[in-house]
């Protein structure tokens, strides 16, 4: 009896000796945010946690062999190796022998091996959560993947506000000096200028190779108004552009007295080589810090970031210091040729064939246009966050061949293939405008599934630069052909001139 007894210590000793965890403290396992499910439950032996050869394996996406004769493991992924024996706390990780804490055992018929050990040899992190008894297991790959999704969410830095401290040469004129005063941009405008663009704070490094076309970005930076400004608001117009003066950005941004977080989303364009603010147009005293741009690249919708940008503040077309950026001279305006439904006495101001070939396509990574034998075929396959991230505009000097009261209308013929706006109409946006943002013509004309004649008159302004057309009103197919602008002069009125102007 008492020889019963002592075997019997013994063995609950050795038990104890092993420290096994059984099944009835269950024991979790996370492999990149999944939860396992084994045949036999994990258990704790000498404080390490063992699992099921296979499961573990196959979950890290690693191959494994079984040498039935000596009982030995063979793993691998991609480089990484691993051999293990049961019962053996001797193991070879990348030929390199290693000394195991705990053995591998076979329990109820089913290979149990030490899931640290595995999973650090196969490049994934291992967490242990006590309070729960659960062990959280991240793959390199899937780390790899959260890692990439944290960029795309929070995006990535490409100018922080010390690059843009650190390029800052001094500005002072006759209008208005900027200080950099303790980390901190001050700005006193004393006396208005003819053009907001002659008070303005530049970033002077080049950005070209940190910004591709597509890319979804944002202008991001705080501001506050000291004194004077617009209404009660400050006067900072941001602008992005590439080498040709070509702007995937030109807004203004909500600034109050308090600190204000001001965020300008844009979209890359080609040869993005500058950036910066104007801040001539008001008396103002302002205040700019923290300025950085974030790139989010190509997955990220424009439309889901924040915005502070005034609605409408944007001007379309690139025009720089009142001036067409780029395009041909005008020429004397001759005779309009007869239009259906126009009176006679109008001169030409841009016909089909200018039209055809001095017209300049912005796409920003939401639409392609472009022509196909003199009709421009228009495809915005993506909406944007504005209707003015996709138009196209008149590369011709008009400046000259449009006066101050001018009676003038903007002629074209126009059809949807598909897509459009909620009521099924083609989403087109014509505009006249002078260099900063008043516009002689900026209205939605009727479009529908057949070839329309569109008619849109206005009153010239002074100082009219440029013309053109919005798209990215809509998901849609458009084409547009033989576009005019006619000027009347004082022969007509704008009652005697059709409309299809879309109230």
């Amino acid at each position: 009896m008492k020889r019963l007894i002592a075997l019997f210590l013994i063995f609950i000793m050795c038990l104890c000796s092993f420290s096994v965890t059984n099944a009835q403290t269950e024991i979790k396992i996370i492999i990149d945010d999944v939860n396992q499910s084994y045949d036999q439950m994990p258990v704790i032996i000498n404080s390490r946690t063992l699992v099921p050869l296979r499961g573990i394996f196959e979950a890290l996406g690693a191959k494994v062999e079984w040498v039935d004769e000596t009982k030995t493991i063979l793993g691998s992924k991609g480089q990484k190796t691993v051999v293990l024996q049961v019962e053996s706390t001797s193991a070879v990780m990348n030929n390199k022998k290693i000394t195991l804490d705990v053995a591998p055992k076979i329990i109820n018929s089913r290979t149990m091996v030490p899931v640290r050990f595995i999973s650090e040899a196969l490049g994934a992190e291992v967490e242990w959560i006590d309070e729960t008894k659960t062990v959280v297991i991240t793959s390199s790959k899937y780390r790899e993947e959260l890692i990439n999704k944290e960029k795309e969410e929070k995006g990535l830095v490409i100018i922080d506000y010390d690059t843009f401290k650190k390029n800052y040469k001094g500005y002072e004129n006759g209008f208005a000096k900027i200080e950099l005063i303790d980390d901190v941009f001050k700005v006193n405008v004393t006396k208005l200028p003819e053009k907001d663009l002659q008070v303005t704070l530049n970033l002077l490094t080049p950005i070209s190779g940190l910004i591709q076309k597509g890319d979804v970005c944002s202008l991001n930076f705080k501001a506050r108004l000291v004194s004077g400004g617009d209404n009660g608001t400050g006067y900072i117009k941001a602008w992005v552009q590439a080498s040709n003066n070509d702007k995937a950005l030109f807004a203004r941004t909500d600034v109050k007295s308090d600190w204000t977080e001001c965020k300008m989303p844009f979209v890359g364009i080609d040869d993005m080589n500058g950036l910066g603010f104007r801040l001539g147009g008001s008396i103002q005293s302002l205040e700019i810090k923290d300025i950085e741009v974030i790139n989010y690249g190509t997955n990220k919708d424009v439309m889901t970031l924040p915005s502070t940008v005034i609605k409408d503040s944007v001007t379309v077309a690139p025009v720089i210091s009142g001036e067409v950026s780029s395009g041909t001279p005008s020429e004397p305006a001759k005779p309009a040729q007869k239009i259906d439904g126009l009176p006679d006495g109008g001169m030409l101001v841009v016909d089909a064939n200018e039209f055809t070939k001095n017209i300049k396509h912005y796409e920003n990574g939401f639409a392609k246009i472009a022509f196909d034998s003199d009709v421009l075929k228009v495809d915005v396959h993506t909406l944007p966050d504005k209707d003015l991230r996709v138009y196209s505009t008149v590369q011709k000097d008009i400046s000259s061949l449009i006066s101050k009261d001018d009676v003038c209308i903007m002629v074209f013929e126009a059809r949807l293939i598909s897509g459009g706006d909620s009521e099924g109409k083609g989403y087109i946006k014509p505009w006249v405008q002078d260099g900063s943002t008043a516009k002689a013509l900026f209205a939605r004309t009727n479009v529908g599934k057949e070839w329309t004649k569109c008619y849109l008159p206005f009153t010239g302004i002074e100082d009219i630069a440029n013309a053109g057309m919005r798209f990215g009103g809509a998901i849609q197919k458009l084409e547009v052909r033989n576009f005019y602008i006619i000027n009347y002069k004082d022969k007509a009125t704008i009652s005697q001139l059709p409309s299809t102007i879309i109230e």
